[in-house]
């Protein structure tokens, strides 16, 4: 990403991070597994950004979306990807 960057543009960068979580999640090709990971990934680089102190609504959202990705989570032990699901 060149234009939205981290640095110069965060909240943009987070917002990009978090639709891209989405689009992973929701995403019919490839492998399902695989996309989940990725899901996960771009929303726990969105919460780099989005803190429950500066952005709540933004943190939230996109605590909630990870939540999601974890219930869903194909790898990894089913019972931790629930707590995880649940803390998020």
């Amino acid at each position: 990403m060149k234009v939205r960057t981290k640095k110069d543009f965060p909240e943009e960068w987070a917002s990009t991070q978090n639709n891209l979580g989405l689009a992973y999640r929701n995403r019919i090709r490839w492998d399902r597994a695989w996309n989940l990971e990725k899901a996960i990934e771009a929303y726990k680089l969105a919460l780099e950004v989005y803190t429950k102190e500066n952005f709540p609504m933004d943190w939230a959202g996109t605590q909630n979306n990870l939540g999601n990705a974890y219930r869903d989570r194909i790898r990894g032990d089913r019972a931790e990807n629930l707590q995880k699901a649940i803390a998020a």
